[in-house]
Formats: structure tokens, sequence, C-alpha cells
């Protein structure tokens, strides 16, 4: 042996050692391996649990198929693929089939209305819409451009058929992933994509309301003088003759006229409203024997002659009744009888009315029609909710809100092949009114009134009517005229008994600015408003502005003539 050299023993003993150590990392090895299948079964359930609970629908597809098909594609030379896919939509319909869902969790059984995994998992042509096609190419396109996210919204439908709306969410792995299968995570939005349909129908119709309330200050003034003329016309005919009832004819058309602008501007813009005592049951008769006139439907009346009075605004409740026998008219295409009964009623405080306790006024408008659903009974009050194909929806939704405003309830009941019956409840008033329909002995004044309007003819025909009952008539075309004319008659010792003011007058000052200004050179100054744009708080409430009295346009004669009468000869 030579010197330096490990004996046999030796290495033998190495030997050993090694193997000893081989050993020792085999077991090593081995604990690893177990350690590292506990952690991936660990992992796996964690995201075994994490899938089934999430509650976002999720789901795993195969676009092992799909992959393969864009890669010839790029190897044909295709480029623009938005472009070869507009052209080819059999190609996209084909390749929309090679797609497979390999699982799905809860949330997307309960989405898509599924009883079990295996009616989702499948072709995506039993959930996709002809209209979710658009966004398929836009998935395809970002997996060809090797894009790893891919979001949008769509529309796909339930197994029921139901369309919902969805926001899709994608992590697209990269082709060399050793995970090759599409996450897709997707959140109902069918709610939120509802509401915003809502808003923008609100939108639309408060920029309506904008538009219709520049209409209603032109339309009005323009109604005013043609109500003005036949009310002055009817003075001088005697009511026997057939022209009186012509005029008195027109004279109604012209004020429920009125009517084409008030029923937007009061749900858009919740007017209040400019009450007044009423006879209701020769309102109730009128507004809806205009409704029907015309029509294969007619009405019949119960109105009790000592019906109590209400205090309400004439217009509105005009339109509900004309709203109501609209939508009883509606319901017998073929024609009927439409019952309409009023009534005194006494609300007890154990009524389930939600009403207070006391005395009101109740009308019945009854049809023979088709009757209304029960599943629908709870929702015909909703805004835009309508059976009808040229419904907007808004008839009974302005008449709920209308006689909401008036302290009152509206009330349904129905029975399918039977008909459907209204119910109003309007609060009574205790006091009287002669009806404005009798010709009464005109209130004969004196004095100088001033009119300040911006339309000539309805400055023409207010001073004509009141010339007609002794006062003198000056104009002015908007409120700075106004104020100089009433400043110069004042420092003649002429001044004006009373000023009608315009509340509106478009590039010009308008009534309430100019009555504070009257109010500097005079604080006794007695005005009275006047406007077209009824649901203008200040005709509600025009004596906390500073005026005596209003007047809406457009008005009759005896209208005009009562305010001024009263507010000259100091009764106001």
């Amino acid at each position: 042996m030579h010197h330096g050299e490990k004996s046999r023993e030796e290495l033998l003993q190495e030997i050993a050692r090694l193997e000893e150590r081989i050993a020792e990392l085999e077991k090593a090895e081995e604990k690893w391996k177990l350690q590292a299948e506990e952690a991936l079964r660990v992992s796996e359930a964690k995201y075994c649990t994490i899938f089934d609970l999430s509650p976002v629908s999720l789901w795993e597809e195969d676009i092992s198929l799909v992959r393969k098909a864009l890669g010839r594609l790029k190897a044909a030379g295709v480029q623009d693929f938005g472009q070869y896919f507009d052209e080819r939509q059999d190609f996209v319909t084909r390749i929309m089939h090679m797609v497979k869902i390999i699982d799905v969790n809860e949330a997307t059984l309960t989405l898509y209305g599924a009883r079990s995994k295996e009616e989702v998992i499948g072709s995506l042509d039993r959930i996709l819409l002809p209209e979710s096609l658009k966004t398929f190419k836009e998935f395809l396109i970002a997996i060809a451009e090797g894009r790893n996210f891919f979001k949008t919204e769509t529309v796909n439908r339930t197994l029921q058929g139901e369309t919902i709306h969805l926001l899709l969410t994608a992590m697209i792995p990269p082709e060399d992933s050793s995970y090759r299968n599409l996450l897709i995570g997707i959140v109902d939005i069918t709610d939120r994509k509802k509401l915003e349909r809502e808003l923008l129908k609100i939108q639309k119709l408060e920029s309506l309301g904008l538009l219709a309330g520049g209409i209603a200050h032109d339309f009005n003034n323009l109604l005013t003088a043609i109500v003005g003329n036949i009310s002055l016309g009817k003075m001088n005919v005697l009511p026997g003759d057939k022209v009186y009832r012509w005029l008195d004819e027109a004279e109604k058309a012209s004020l429920r006229a009125k009517g084409l602008t008030q029923q937007l501007l009061t749900f858009s813009k919740g007017g209040a409203p400019v009450k007044k005592v009423l006879a209701l049951g020769e309102l109730v008769r009128e507004s809806a024997g205009f409704t029907v006139r015309g029509s294969k439907v007619r009405c019949e009346y119960y109105i009790p002659p000592d019906l109590w009075t209400v205090e309400a605004d004439e217009g509105q409740i005009s339109q509900v009744i004309h709203n109501l026998i609209i939508n009883a008219e509606q319901a017998m295409p073929d024609g009927g009888t439409i019952r309409v009964h009023c009534c005194n009623s006494v609300v007890s405080p154990e009524s389930v009315l939600p009403l207070k306790s006391g005395r009101y006024i109740k009308i019945s408008i009854q049809d023979q029609g088709i009757g209304i659903p029960p599943d629908y009974l709870g929702k015909i009050f909703d805004p835009y909710f309508t059976t009808k194909q040229k419904g907007s929806g808004l008839g009974l939704a302005t008449a709920h809100a209308i006689i909401n405003k008036h302290g009152g309830h509206i009330t349904v009941e129905s029975a399918l092949r039977v008909g459907a019956t209204f119910h109003l409840y309007l609060p009574s008033s205790s006091r009287e009114v002669c009806s404005g329909r009798k010709r009464e002995k005109p209130l004969i004044g004196h004095g100088k009134v001033l009119i300040m309007d911006d339309e000539e003819a309805v400055r023409n025909i207010a001073g004509e009517i009141l010339r007609d009952f002794g006062y003198e008539a000056r104009f002015a075309s908007d409120g700075a005229e106004a104020v100089s004319l009433y400043e110069q008659a004042k420092k003649a010792d002429r001044g004006f008994d009373a000023v009608i003011l315009d509340l509106t007058i478009p590039g010009g000052m308008g009534g309430l600015e100019a009555l504070r200004k009257l109010q500097e050179i005079d604080p006794l100054v007695r005005a009275i408003v006047s406007s077209g744009y009824s649901i203008d708080p200040v005709l509600k409430e025009y004596r906390k502005y500073g005026f005596k009295g209003a007047v809406v346009k457009p008005y009759r004669v005896e209208e005009l003539n009562k305010e001024v009468y009263e507010v000259v000869h100091g009764i106001r």
C-alpha cells in the first residue's frame, strides 16, 4: 500500500456514509413530494371552494380548438381579424361552437336558471343571443392579438329564455402557459341597465318638461286671446241662442287644449295644484263627456245634487278624469258603457284607506273591459308601465301624482273579463261655490289698470275685457316699461289702481322682478300675477310674493273681471 492511499476499510466506510446520505436525500425528497402534493391538494381545494362559493358567476372554458383555428388564420397571412370576421359571419359561428364549457359554479347555475352543471356545460349557443355575436368577435380578436385581459358588456339568455345583461371579464392565459383554460367572471348588471334606461327616460321627460314649459307660455298666450274673445262674444248673445251654444263649446275646447302641455308639466316637474273651490260634479261630467266624444263608448253618470265641494286645481282634476276615461275607453275597443259615480264619503279613523279621517268626495269610474291581470294591479301606477303598444305609461302615473298632491287617494279593483273600477278620494271643502257656468250679474268697477304682457294679443283682449267692465286700461310689453309707466303716473298724481303682471317675459323683466321695483316706488301697489305656466309656485302662493291676486292663462272674461274687481276695490 502506497503512502497516502486509503485502506479498503476506509473506502468502505466512505461508501457507507455516501449511501446513508443518499438515503437521507431520498427520504427528504419523498417527504417534499408528499408536502408538495399536499400543498397542491390544499391549493386545489381552496380554488374549488372559492370557485364554487363565489357570489360572482365563474366558468372555465376550453379554448384550445379556438387557438388552433386562429393559428391557422395567422399562418395563412390574416392580419386584420376584425375585417376578416365581419366578412365571414358563418366562420365566427363555427368557431363559437369550438368553445366548450369545462366547469361552472353555483352562482352560474342561479344566473342562468339551471338545476345542474350538466344543463349548462356544453356549447355556448344555448345561452348566446344573436346580439352576443359582436361581443364574441371582440373576444376572438383579443385572443388573436395576444392580449391577456378582456372586459366587455354583453347580453345572454337564461335557460328559460329571459334576456340578461352581463359584465364579462376574462384573463387570457399565454399560449405557452401550463394553464391553458380560460377563466371567466360574469356579473349580472340587468338591474343596473334597467335603472340606466329609467334614468334616461326621466332625463328625457325632464327635457320635454322644460320644452313644454316654454311652449306652454306661448301656447296659453294664444289661447288667452281666443278664450277672451269667445267669452266676450258669449256676453253679447242670449244663452238660449244656438250661437251661444257654439261659443260655449268652443270655449270648453279651448280650455281643454291647455291640458296638452299640463300633463307633461305636472308629472315631470311635480307642479303644486293651484286650488280654488269647485263644484266637482259639473267638472267630472264635462271632462268625461269631452273625452268620449266621437268614440264607441258612452258614459252613464250618477252625480247627486248635494255633492260636497272641493278645493282643487280645476285643470289637474280634469286631466285625471280625462286619463281615467281614456284608460277605460282603451280597455273596450269594441265599445261599451263607462259608469261614472260620485258620492259624499266619510272616512273614519278605523278605515284601511291611507287617508286622514274626515269628509271626502268619492269618484268611481267603472268600465266593462277585459280587466287587469292580478300581477299588474300593483304596477299600473308606476311611471312608464303600460300594456298598450301605443301607451306612454304616464296617464295613470300622472293621475296618481295629482291625486296625492291634493291630499287624496286613488285605488283600483278589477276582475278579468269583467272590467276595472278606479276609485278617487278628494278632501271636501266647507266652502260653497256658485257654478262658473251660470250667467251672473257683471261686476262693474272703475279705476285705472296697467296691463303688462309680452304678447300684444293678450294685452288687447285683457284691455277690451276691462274696458267693458268700466276700467281704464294702459299697456306695457315688459317689466321695465311697466315700472316706468307706473312711476310716471304716480308722479303725475294719476296712479294706477291695479297692475296685471305677466310672470314670464322672454328676454325681458318678468312680473316678479317688476313687482319688487314697483314696491320700492309704492309699497301699497296692488298687483295681480298672470301666467300660462300654471305649475309655478308664485301662482299658488301669490300673497307670499307680494301679489294681491292671480289669474292663470287662458282665462275667461268673468275670471279676469272678478280678480281685478276684488283687488281694485279692496276686497283682497
